[in-house]
């Protein structure tokens, strides 16, 4: 996990201050990581605003939120529901039914919530499939326009190559440093 008071800590060592201009990639991950931390807000807020705009006009169900019901392999019951497991899915861009079908899980209903978490109404799977498909490509599209998420996927989506560029100076300078003794 991202520890940024460790990296900070480190940042403003002395050690790091004379490596600093020969360590952009590293600068280049604390800035995105920094885009990440301070955006995360704004983005969860979004991301919630548009299920809540979406849910009355595409399904009929006045709600704030959704969650998933299903079992498992073993037979028992999951839920996964919308701060936790559904923002994130939609912030990322992917479709969570389609994300847990392929982690083995049978969906079997989606819960449409108020904010007491509250069920308003259900969809159950495979019979309200539809509906659903029809829901979540409204909610997708709306996400796309948004610019706050439309910000974050594209720094989520370059975090691994910006962290494998900042990984490798890190280790030529380590191994430099080694090879002064």
């Amino acid at each position: 996990m991202f520890q940024r008071n460790t990296l900070d800590q480190i940042r403003m060592g002395a050690r790091y201050s004379l490596l600093k201009g020969r360590s952009p990639a590293v600068e280049a991950l604390c800035s995105a990581m920094d885009v990440v931390s301070s955006g995360y807000g704004n983005v969860n807020r979004a991301a919630n605003r548009i299920i809540g705009e979406t849910t009355g006009p595409v399904l009929g169900i006045a709600g704030e939120a959704v969650s998933f019901r299903g079992r498992t392999m073993d037979g028992s019951y999951a839920n996964y529901e919308g701060s936790t497991w559904i923002l994130p899915m939609l912030i990322r861009g992917r479709n969570p039914l389609t994300l847990l079908t392929q982690q083995k899980l049978d969906v079997e209903s989606m819960a449409v919530t108020d904010r007491s978490n509250n069920i308003k109404g259900t969809l159950n799977f495979p019979n309200d499939a539809a509906k659903y498909k029809t829901f979540w490509e409204s909610v997708e599209k709306k996400a796309k326009d948004d610019p706050d998420i439309k910000k974050m996927r594209s720094v989520l989506a370059d975090l691994p190559m910006i962290a494998n560029e900042a990984e490798k100076e890190v280790l030529k300078e380590i191994r430099k440093s080694r090879s002064i003794f």
